[in-house]
């Protein structure tokens, strides 16, 4: 469980949560506090609004299968292993050139 909702959870335990506070504030407030958040939330309302002008409809317009969404799923994740294997690669030859170095 997030820590987000954990701690959701745990103010409803301990009362501390009052009726004029929502789910939503709680959240919008979190978002507002950690720059991550807003970052990935900017970054994917742009990719989003890419995909919309690239293929003229959102995802949830687009009717593919469900093993149709699964395969794009699994070769997006096979891309991603490549990504974090370059990285990797990066890291381990930067590593052997600065022990080459000492």
């Amino acid at each position: 469980m997030s820590d987000s909702i954990k701690k959701y959870f745990d103010l409803q335990e301990d009362d501390n949560w009052t009726t004029n506070t929502t789910v939503r504030d709680h959240l919008k407030s979190l978002q507002e506090k950690d720059s991550v958040v807003r970052k990935v939330r900017s970054e994917m309302l742009m990719r989003s609004a890419k995909g919309l002008n690239k293929y003229g409809k959102t995802l949830n317009e687009n009717k593919l299968s469900l093993k149709d969404w699964l395969q794009h799923a699994k070769e997006e994740s096979m891309d991603l292993a490549l990504y974090l294997q370059r990285a990797i690669d990066e890291i381990d030859g930067s590593e052997s050139k600065q022990d080459s170095d000492k």
